[in-house]
């Protein structure tokens, strides 16, 4: 069976917008910051929103009335999605607003473990419908697999530095680099954020959960453009791939 033969299976989405983006300089919550004339979080939630294959959309914003005010008028209200959305505040951590995205979800999709569920770095704004696809596919071709997510091999020499001085060269053979969306089957994702939170362990992303408990993960080729916009130099270079686009 080739992967044409394997139907994409419908998700549902976790947007996570609550970073603060004190490495961009922003100042603010830096799903609002603008690019390209619109903010960071609209980008990302377009693509979602416009995927044949997702379901709910789920989008979490910095604590406090001024975030939810501004994500309803800048982000949602421009793309028409203020019905469609779930609107809901994230924790300290990265986690922890990952797992009010699950808590926010219709209790028809937290019940059943097996809920496809995508979570997004709304900070990676060039993600496409394509590698959405990419994702779904893959877990639906992987019945043993908790979940999927793009990746990149690592292409620089890695060098471990302290205090400005290189201290070792790290074998760079068999290193990845992760993006987002990660999908997950919603049993073990509950399950591994459960027991992180019963160890009190704190992880950069939702993979990395299902690791420490023992689950198989799945890595498909990601997208050199799926980048990340954690710094000033990632605003201009995402702005200019907007302009080649031609994107309105």
């Amino acid at each position: 069976m080739t992967s044409a033969d394997h139907p994409v299976p419908q998700g549902h989405a976790i947007l996570l917008a609550a970073g603060l983006g004190r490495r961009l300089g922003a100042g603010a919550n830096k799903g609002f910051v603008h690019i390209h004339g619109r903010p960071l979080l609209s980008w990302s939630l377009e693509t979602f929103a416009r995927h044949p294959s997702i379901g709910e959309l789920v989008v979490v914003v910095a604590p406090g009335s001024e975030s939810r005010e501004r994500c309803l008028t800048e982000a949602l209200a421009p793309l028409g999605l203020q019905e469609r959305v779930i609107l809901v505040e994230g924790g300290e951590r990265r986690q922890d607003s990952s797992l009010r995205g699950i808590e926010a979800l219709p209790s028809r999709l937290r019940d059943d473990p097996e809920t496809i569920v995508l979570v997004h770095d709304a900070a990676r704004p060039l993600v496409s419908a394509f590698l959405i696809t990419r994702c779904l596919r893959a877990l639906a071709e992987n019945p043993d697999a908790a979940g999927v997510l793009p990746a990149l091999p690592v292409r620089e020499t890695l060098k471990r530095v302290e205090e400005s001085w290189i201290a070792s060269t790290i074998d760079r053979t068999g290193l990845w680099g992760a993006q987002t969306p990660q999908i997950f089957r919603l049993g073990p994702l509950r399950e591994a954020h459960e027991q992180a939170l019963a160890e009190e362990r704190t992880v950069t992303d939702d993979a990395s959960l299902l690791e420490a408990a023992g689950h198989l993960l799945r890595i498909v080729p990601g997208d050199l453009e799926n980048l990340k916009v954690t710094y000033p130099e990632d605003r201009i270079f995402v702005e200019r791939l907007l302009r080649e686009r031609g994107a309105p």
